[in-house]
């Protein structure tokens, strides 16, 4: 899902009120899906778990060309090991930034996945895929 502060992010981009992309990305793991207004965001807590972000960088060799309007992962995505329980990760987001920011998109997972203390989340290449969408008033 696209949500409305990326597609203003993009318009910007599109028509010069902002000349640049961002260099990097940050993945997080998400326990809830967020609502289509990009409220609702719950993130797995990083207050002493081992939880963090991990750095996606905006390039070429770490993004699949856009197909539909699809993007995917070229290469694994690890997250550090658990700490303590992460809960039920059931979607991927992208953000702008290593803590707090905006979610730009997120990615439903299939099926819900439970990390606990020792486990490590990772996503294989292509696991993870982002769609821009257009979203109607």
């Amino acid at each position: 899902m696209t949500f409305n502060y990326q597609v203003n992010q993009i318009a910007d981009r599109e028509f010069g009120r902002v000349n640049t992309p961002p260099v990097n990305y940050y993945i997080g793991l998400l326990t809830a899906v967020p609502n289509p207004d990009g409220t609702g965001v719950v993130e797995v807590s990083s207050v002493g778990t081992g939880y963090e972000r991990q750095v996606l960088p905006n390039n070429k060799t770490a993004l699949t060309p856009a197909a539909s309007g699809r993007v995917s992962n070229v290469a694994e995505i690890t997250f550090p090991v658990a700490l303590a329980s992460w809960g039920t990760v059931v979607d991927v987001g992208i953000f702008d930034s290593l803590t707090g920011g905006s979610i730009l998109y997120d990615s439903p997972q299939p099926v819900g996945k439970s990390y606990e203390a020792g486990d490590i989340a990772f996503f294989d290449a292509g696991d993870i895929v982002w769609t821009v969408q257009n979203i109607q008033d």
